[in-house]
């Protein structure tokens, strides 16, 4: 089978072994194998490929959905292996911003939050917002469900990732569902900014905040 395209060179494709075929074109390698289906299907869809047949080329039609149907696997891989690179990608920020947080002192205790099991690696979530801008969700759990310090832990997440990370992002905190007796009211009050900026205008308030985000070597 002749496929005429649009520059008017011809590509003969024995389209019983398309997809073996494909590959061992001249000049074309793994990528280039994957271009030339990808411009082929845009031209089938378009209107714009042409198809000769010579006299002993039967089942056309046949021949056609075979080679449809092997564009179509190509697209699926292709975009199979970019979301396998945007999750990748999620991945190494959220362990990235838990890199941040996972060293926050708890206010009461001379541990960790990490250690306390406040904050876990499966505690991150991060989305893409697009234009290098991310979005970042953190669910931490209180030691216990009547936690006073819930509030400012929030606060220390809050302070700190603000400070230390690198990229453009928008911050949401939260009490892991069930965990606490007043989660919805800490939640409102750890994600108000003009509460969040009030409270570190306090200085003893302030004060503490520091001495839980501030590094050990700092």
């Amino acid at each position: 089978m002749h496929f005429i395209f649009r520059n008017q060179e011809k590509l003969v494709l024995p389209v019983d072994r398309p997809a073996i075929h494909c590959c061992c074109l001249s000049g074309v390698r793994k990528r280039g194998c994957v271009a030339a289906l990808a411009a082929l299907a845009v031209q089938v869809r378009t209107g714009t490929l042409k198809v000769t047949q010579s006299d002993d080329d039967d089942g056309v039609r046949d021949k056609m959905e075979i080679l449809s149907s092997v564009v179509n696997k190509v697209f699926q891989l292709s975009r199979l292996s970019k979301n396998v690179q945007r999750t990748r990608r999620m991945e190494e920020k959220a362990l990235e911003v838990y890199d941040v947080i996972r060293t926050i002192r708890d206010p009461e205790k001379p541990n960790t939050l990490e250690e306390l099991d406040v904050v876990t690696e499966k505690c991150v979530e991060v989305q893409d917002l697009g234009d290098d801008e991310y979005l970042i969700i953190i669910r931490f759990s209180p030691t216990v469900p009547h936690c006073s310090l819930a509030t400012l832990i929030g606060l220390c997440l809050q302070v700190k990732l603000q400070r230390c990370l690198p990229f453009k992002h928008k911050l949401e905190i939260y009490i892991t569902e069930g965990t606490h007796s007043t989660e919805e009211d800490v939640n409102k009050q750890i994600n108000d900014k003009e509460r969040v900026a009030a409270a570190m205008e306090n200085p003893n308030l302030r004060e503490i905040v520091e001495q839980c985000v501030t590094e050990p070597d700092d």
